[in-house]
């Protein structure tokens, strides 16, 4: 239904039916298209503009969860080929991302094929996640400038290319390392069968471009591919303050944040784990769910704390500006300081903790529930791009640790994430807590290496968690070297095999299903996954340090995501 409703959509731009514009929610519509005004009045100001001259031919069409894309010529404004994602929620439209490019004339002069020929219809339904795995494998392999690596993701070396200059022999890949595109982040995969379409940030000669791909894989492996790429305009240009990707980050279905809140499953009330349950209700979390308070000073530690596990109440990594204000903006959750909230937007602030209010006044709402009562100490914080993401031990309505992403626009605080555990009564099978440990990098986080480690920490999840491919542990790994923070397991790799098949076993039923989110600073890589644990949907946030390429230490919060009749906010967990 959302797939003949989005190519009735595009169609409505030709015919002007206003019909067609009724899937578009009127209110909650957020527009990417950087060049187009934001909200409904924009699409029907285009449509308006093209009125009696636009020409729309949807080509291919595909759906992933909430995701609906498509892949279209266009002549509107002149000839050009366009991608467009449209994200529903109950039933309407109510975000649009798109790429352009003006239509090449001509076929590629190497195979012959044009920028939208060949096959259209997906087969392989159920290999759907397997493919966009192996989509992002390419990417982060390529994004990691690991360029001898990529022949291995196509069909018997060869592949059909519809980029329209490219050699459709593997021989076109040798422009990917010299002077050709530069891949950066991967913001969306989306799938459905065969065919995986990805949007990644990058650049072209030093300009900022976004490149959208779509693949066509057999058996895993890459056969076919056609591309959309297109310049970021300069910002006095845009027309909307949405961001070409984000108003949020990744990729997935129900999931990512790109710059805008996207969809998603809530945020927890109850956060079960193996070794108990966190209640947190919703009465205390009505008006904001507890922050985690960072340090940004020497502080000397209690006996007491010390003999507890607990880490040092200062962290000394928070060089930045930015993560100077989430230390800030944490800690002033415990004293009530005023001025450190004035680092969250006034308008613009999404709130993904589903049992808090929307906005800042959910903040506000916090602030007077946990007056002169919480304990706020983060242990870590980190930064990649706009997103600084913290590692705290809080103690207001119970004891609990919990990891907290935030997503900066123009220096300011525009959206947020977090995963809540309650904090257990005594340390894991080795002594360790879930908070102790290495604080600082010791890889400096140098673009490349942090991008390699980030490919190598989701490669991980998705063979380990995701796909439970015992056979490849070792490979992530330097011999049985292994600290383990989890309350219920211990250190060494040794422990991994029987920790993973206790996952599956049938009291536990813990399953990784999809990646939202992988953030990294030098060799602390942060995953966000959705899944589930039993019955329950759950959030999983884990924290990995690397070194030398291989995982060595591992610290994670579980969540369950309440109902949706808890909600108190529309915005999903993801």
């Amino acid at each position: 239904m959302e797939k003949q409703q989005v190519v009735a959509l595009l169609k409505g731009i030709e015919t002007g039916d206003p019909a067609a514009f009724t899937v578009i929610n009127p209110n909650k519509y957020i527009q990417h298209q950087l060049r187009a005004a934001d909200g409904l009045d924009g699409l029907k100001e285009v449509a308006e503009r093209a009125a009696g001259t636009a020409k729309v031919n949807t080509i291919r069409v595909y759906k992933d969860g909430d995701y609906v894309f498509t892949h279209t010529e266009y002549d509107i404004f002149g000839p050009k080929i366009g991608f467009d994602i449209f994200r529903f929620e109950n039933g309407l439209i109510v975000e649009h991302w798109s790429n352009l490019q003006t239509t090449v004339p001509g076929p590629n002069p190497f195979s012959g094929r044009t920028m939208t020929d060949g096959p259209t219809r997906a087969v392989d339904l159920q290999q759907t996640e397997v493919n966009k795995a192996a989509v992002r494998g390419l990417l982060d392999d390529r994004i990691a400038g690991r360029f001898e690596k990529l022949a291995g993701y196509f069909v018997d070396g060869v592949y059909i290319q519809h980029n329209p200059t490219i050699d459709t022999s593997l021989k076109g890949l040798a422009v990917l390392g010299i002077d050709g595109p530069v891949y950066e982040r991967i913001h969306l995969v989306l799938g459905e069968g065969n065919f995986v379409l990805s949007t990644t940030e990058g650049s072209l000669k030093g300009v900022p471009t976004a490149y959208f791909d779509l693949f066509r894989l057999e058996n895993g492996k890459i056969r076919e591919h056609w591309d959309v790429i297109e310049t970021i305009p300069p910002r006095e240009e845009h027309r909307n303050g949405n961001g070409k990707f984000w108003a949020a980050e990744k990729p997935m279905t129900n999931d990512f944040k790109n710059g805008n809140l996207v969809n998603g499953n809530g945020s927890p009330s109850t956060a079960t784990t193996s070794n108990g349950t966190n209640k947190v209700t919703q009465e205390d979390l009505a008006n904001g769910k507890p922050k985690a308070s960072i340090t940004n000073h020497n502080s000397t530690e209690k006996q007491e704390d010390l003999a507890n596990g607990k880490p040092k109440a200062s962290i000394t990594n928070h060089n930045s500006t930015e993560k100077q204000q989430v230390v800030d903006l944490l800690k002033a959750i415990e004293t009530g300081e005023q001025g450190p909230f004035e680092v969250i937007h006034p308008s613009r602030y999404i709130q993904h903790n589903l049992l808090a209010a929307d906005g800042l006044e959910g903040v506000r709402g916090l602030m007077k529930l946990v007056s002169g009562s919480a304990k706020v100490n983060t242990v870590r914080v980190f930064q990649d791009g706009d997103y600084v993401f913290a590692h705290t031990d809080y103690d207001f309505f119970g004891p609990n640790i919990g990891f907290d992403i935030f997503r900066f626009d123009n220096g300011l605080i525009v959206e947020h994430w977090d995963n809540l555990q309650a904090t257990p009564a005594g340390k894991n099978p080795s002594g360790h807590t879930m908070l102790d440990g290495p604080t600082d990098q010791t890889e400096k986080p140098k673009f490349v290496q942090t991008n390699a480690n980030k490919a190598l920490v989701r490669n991980f999840v998705n063979d380990m968690l995701i796909n439970r491919r015992l056979e490849k542990l070792n490979d992530y790994y330097k011999g049985d070297e292994y600290v383990q923070h989890n309350p219920a397991f211990g250190d060494g790799v040794s422990a991994l095999g029987p920790a993973f098949k206790a996952m599956a076993a049938a009291s536990q039923n813990v399953k990784y299903t999809r990646i939202h989110l992988v953030l990294a600073d030098g060799n602390f890589v942060l995953v966000v996954s959705e899944g589930a644990q039993g019955q329950n949907p759950t959030s999983f946030y884990d924290l990995f340090r690397v070194e030398k390429g291989k995982i060595v230490e591992h610290w994670d919060v579980v969540e369950t995501i309440p109902p949706r009749e808890q909600w108190q906010n529309d915005n999903g967990k993801f």
